[in-house]
């Protein structure tokens, strides 16, 4: 008998950033074009988007929250059904 067993886990860690106007301004991007990426980041032009990610990356960051949540698991019988 096969089986199979997945485990669901929801992990989040919330990083909390402090940025200013020079290091905008060293990445190409005003307050404004900032303020609306964080706003609507799906809907923001490519190229603040492509900057924003980038400079994110490069942040220092403090753990502002984090935890995980045991979801349980699902099982699986390779020979039958669920």
């Amino acid at each position: 008998m096969k089986f199979r067993r997945t485990e669901y886990y929801r992990e989040y860690t919330c990083k909390e950033y402090e940025i200013d106007e020079v290091t905008l301004k060293e990445w190409d991007l005003t307050p404004e074009q900032f303020k609306a990426f964080l706003a609507d980041p799906e809907n923001a032009p490519h190229e603040v988007s492509d900057l924003a990610y980038e400079m994110i990356g490069e942040l220092d960051y403090e753990i502002y929250d984090e935890d995980s949540h045991d979801d349980g698991d699902q099982w699986f019988d390779c020979d039958g059904e669920e």
